[in-house]
C-alpha cells in the first residue's frame, strides 16, 4: 500500500493557447508520488476568515459566491480605447452572380455577364442526396438547386468566387406547421384556448456569437446595445424589454461544451454518454423540439462542419479527434443538414477551401472583418434570415444564428458587426407584425487565448463569463406577466447556457396548456420561471476551475520552479503528446503520428485555488492551474500551453486510515 499525496489521482485538462486556439483535451492521469506543497504562512486563517464573511455577506446579498469586479489596468484600458472604430470594407469584387425570386417557390439564378469566359462558371453545391459537393455549369439564368452555394470562375487568372444564400421555401415542411395550427382549432375542448396560445407563441432569433465575453459586448457592440436598451422609435415595429444577465458562466470549456448545452441542455461530456449513435436521439435537441411544436427552423453556422468542434463533429463524438475520415465528414454534413428545416453551414468547408482572405484561415488581421468574395459573412447571413422571416411569416420560426466575428485575440473584430447586426435586430422587429420576436443574444464564452487572456487577470474571468441578452417582446409580457417578471428579477442570479436551454423549452411549448412544459436537467432553470434565492456552481453543474466565483493565488518563484511543480508541467507535457496522437490517428493510440513530439520547457506561472464554495469546501491545493512552455523541434518554435489540475479523492476502502489506498 502506497501513500495517497496531494495528488494521488489528477484530471488534466490541456488547452492550447497559441498555435491551435481552438484545440482542447481532457484527459485522466495518474501522477507519481510528490511530497505536497506546504501550505502557505496564515492560509488556514484567512481562508476560515473568508468563509465566515463570505456567509455574512451572503446573509445580506441572498447571493453565493459574488464575482469579483472586472477592472482593466492603464494600459489594455488604453488599448481598447485607442483601438477606435473605423469600420473596413470588404475588398471590392464584382458579383459572378445574383438571385433573382420568381414566386416564394422559385428562385432564380442569374450569371452576371462579362464576368468569366463562357464555360467556366461554375455553381457549387452540396448534394443533398449523396452529402458530397458537386458543381454545375452556369451559362445562363437557371433554377437554384440548392438553399446555399459558391459560384466559381474557373479560368485561369481568375479566382473570383461568390457565396450566394437564399432560403428556398420548403411547401411540405410549411404544410406541417399548419396542420399543428389546423389540429389545435379542431381540438375541442381546451383546443380554441391552445389555438390562442400557439398564434400568441414569439418568433425566436437565437444569435450566438463565438468568444463574445459580457464584457467584450459591452466594449464592441455600443450600436447594437443603445437600440435594444432603447427600443425602436414609438408607434415603428415592437417594443420590447431587454435583459442583462451579468452573472452568465459557462458550464465548462469551449464551444464543444458549451454550444450543446445551449441546444441540448448537455455539455460534451454528458452528450458521450447520452448520444446513440445509431439513432442520434433528437428528444431535447431544441430547433427539433421547436419543429415538432410547429415551428418553421433554421440552423445558420459559420464554422465550418469539419472543424472538430462543429456541432455535427460533436454530435458524432468525434470532437478528440483531429483528422478523421470522409465518411464521418459526410455523415457530419447529414447531421448538419438534418439539424433544421433549413440549414447553411457545410458549405463553409468550400468557403474556408477557396478563400484568399487571410482572416479566414487565421488571426494575421483580427481588425478586419471576415470577407468572402466581397461580401461580409456577417452581411450574407443578415440577408438569408431576413428572407426566412418573410417567407414563413405566418407561422412561428425559430432561428439558431452562430458567426465568428468575435473569435480573435485582439478582442477588436467584434466591433466591425456593430452595425450590421443592429440593423438586422431592427429590421426583424419592423416585419415580424404578425408575431412579436423573442432573441437572445449571447456568447459561449469569452476568448481564452492571447495576451489578454494570458496576462492579465480580468482577461482570464470574462473567459468564464460570455454575454447574455435577452429581449422580451411587451406584448408577450403582457400576456405572461409572471414569466416577463421572473426574466427581470432573475438578471443578478448566477446563471448558464442550460438555462437558457430550459427557457426556449419553456417558449415554445406555451401552447401546450393543462400539459406542462417537458422536464430539462435538474441544474437547468428556466430564466422566466423562478430561481433559488442561492445557488452555487455546484448547484447549476459548472466545473469548478471554470466558475467565475472562484478566485486563485498565484505560487512565489521558488515553489513554481520547485521540483513538485516541474513534475506536474512535465507530466502535462506527456499527455499532449498522447493527445495529439489520438487526435491525429483517429483514436488508434498504436498508430503514428507525423507531429512533433513535445518537451517540457518551463513554468511560467502557477495558481492555486483561493476561495471555496459554501456548500462544497475545496481545499486550495486540490486544483492547480500551471501556464507551461514547451521544446519541440529546431524547426518548431516553443508553444505556450495550460493545464488545470483537479484533486480526485477515491473513497475510502473499509478499514483503511485517510491516506492509504
Amino acid at each position: 500500500m502506497g501513500e495517497v499525496n496531494l495528488f494521488e489521482r489528477l484530471l488534466v485538462v490541456v488547452g492550447l493557447l497559441s498555435l491551435l486556439p481552438f484545440l482542447f483535451d481532457i484527459l485522466v492521469i495518474d501522477a507519481p508520488n510528490q511530497a505536497s506543497r506546504k501550505p502557505k504562512s496564515g492560509r488556514a486563517e484567512s481562508k476560515e476568515r473568508r468563509r465566515i464573511d463570505a456567509k455574512r455577506n451572503h446573509g445580506l446579498s441572498q447571493m453565493y459566491c459574488p464575482i469579483p469586479n472586472i477592472s482593466l489596468d492603464e494600459k489594455w484600458q488604453r488599448y481598447f480605447e485607442e483601438a477606435g472604430r473605423d469600420v473596413h470594407e470588404c475588398p471590392k469584387q464584382r458579383k459572378l452572380g445574383v438571385v433573382v425570386s420568381l414566386s416564394e417557390h422559385e428562385q432564380l439564378l442569374v450569371p452576371m455577364k462579362g464576368t468569366c469566359r463562357k464555360g467556366a462558371l461554375k455553381f457549387h453545391y452540396l448534394d443533398k442526396s449523396t452529402f458530397e459537393f458537386t458543381s454545375v455549369v452556369v451559362e445562363k439564368e437557371m433554377l437554384m438547386p440548392s438553399d446555399s452555394g459558391i459560384l466559381r470562375c474557373e479560368e485561369e487568372g481568375n479566382e473570383a468566387v461568390t457565396l450566394l444564400m437564399h432560403p428556398i421555401f420548403n411547401h411540405e415542411k410549411y404544410q406541417r406547421a399548419k396542420k399543428i395550427e389546423e389540429d389545435l382549432w379542431k381540438g375541442g375542448g381546451d383546443g380554441a384556448a391552445k389555438f390562442k396560445k400557439y398564434h400568441e407563441q414569439p418568433n425566436i432569433l437565437f444569435i450566438m456569437v463565438d468568444s463574445l465575453s459580457r464584457e467584450q459586448a459591452l466594449r464592441s457592440l455600443p450600436v447594437t446595445l443603445d437600440f435594444l436598451k432603447k427600443g425602436d422609435k414609438p408607434g415603428v415595429g415592437n417594443q420590447f424589454q431587454m435583459y442583462d444577465y451579468e452573472r452568465f458562466n459557462v458550464v465548462s470549456s469551449g464551444t464543444h461544451n458549451n454550444v450543446p448545452a445551449y441546444l441540448a441542455g448537455k455539455k460534451y461530456s454528458d452528450l458521450q454518454n447520452w448520444l446513440d449513435r445509431d439513432t442520434n436521439r433528437s428528444e431535447e435537441w431544441i430547433l427539433e423540439e421547436a419543429g415538432r411544436n410547429g415551428y418553421m427552423t433554421a440552423f445558420l453556422d459559420g464554422e465550418y462542419v469539419g472543424s472538430k468542434s462543429s456541432l455535427p463533429r460533436i454530435r458524432l463524438k468525434t470532437f478528440e479527434h483531429a483528422e478523421v475520415p470522409e465518411s464521418t465528414i459526410k455523415t457530419a454534413r447529414m447531421i448538419a443538414e438534418q439539424m433544421a428545416d433549413h440549414s447553411v453551414h457545410s458549405i463553409f468547408d468550400k468557403v474556408l477551401e477557396w478563400s484568399s482572405e487571410p482572416q479566414l484561415h487565421s488571426f494575421g488581421t483580427p481588425t478586419k472583418r471576415l470577407c468572402f468574395g466581397g461580401q461580409s459573412i456577417f452581411s450574407i447571413f443578415a440577408n438569408y434570415v431576413k428572407e426566412f422571416w418573410s417567407s414563413y411569416s405566418h407561422v412561428p420560426k425559430m432561428v439558431y444564428l452562430s458567426v465568428m466575428d468575435a473569435h480573435e485575440p485582439s478582442m477588436l473584430r467584434a466591433r466591425q458587426i456593430d452595425v450590421e447586426l443592429r440593423d438586422l435586430l431592427r429590421s426583424l422587429l419592423r416585419i415580424s407584425v404578425l408575431r412579436e420576436i423573442f432573441v437572445v443574444l449571447c456568447g459561449d464564452h469569452g476568448v481564452w487565448y492571447g495576451e489578454f487572456y494570458e496576462d492579465t487577470k480580468a482577461g482570464r474571468l470574462e473567459s468564464k463569463l460570455p454575454a447574455l441578452f435577452l429581449l422580451v417582446p411587451d406584448e408577450f409580457a403582457s400576456q405572461n406577466a409572471a414569466m416577463a417578471a421572473y426574466a427581470k428579477h432573475n438578471q443578478p442570479k448566477l446563471t448558464t447556457p442550460y438555462d437558457v436551454h430550459a427557457t426556449l423549452r419553456h417558449i415554445i411549448n406555451l401552447h401546450k396548456i393543462g400539459e406542462g412544459t417537458p422536464p430539462s436537467s435538474p441544474h437547468a432553470l428556466s430564466l422566466m420561471d423562478s430561481f433559488p434565492a442561492t445557488r452555487t456552481c455546484q448547484d447549476a453543474n459548472i466545473m469548478l476551475e471554470h466558475c467565475a466565483c472562484t478566485e486563485f493565488a498565484p505560487y512565489d518563484e521558488e515553489l513554481l520552479n520547485g521540483l513538485e511543480l516541474r513534475s506536474l508541467g512535465g507530466w502535462a507535457v506527456e499527455h499532449i503528446n498522447e493527445g495529439v496522437q489520438r487526435s491525429t490517428s483517429g483514436g488508434l493510440t498504436e498508430e503514428k503520428t507525423s507531429c512533433v513530439h513535445l518537451e517540457f520547457g518551463s513554468n511560467l506561472r502557477a495558481e492555486s485555488l483561493e476561495t471555496e464554495l459554501l456548500d462544497d469546501e475545496v481545499e486550495g491545493d486540490s486544483l492547480v492551474i500551471i501556464k507551461l512552455t514547451t521544446r519541440g523541434s529546431a524547426l518548431v518554435t516553443n508553444e505556450t500551453f495550460e493545464a488545470v489540475f483537479v484533486r480526485k479523492l477515491f473513497p475510502l476502502k473499509e478499514g483503511l486510515r485517510p491516506g492509504q489506498k
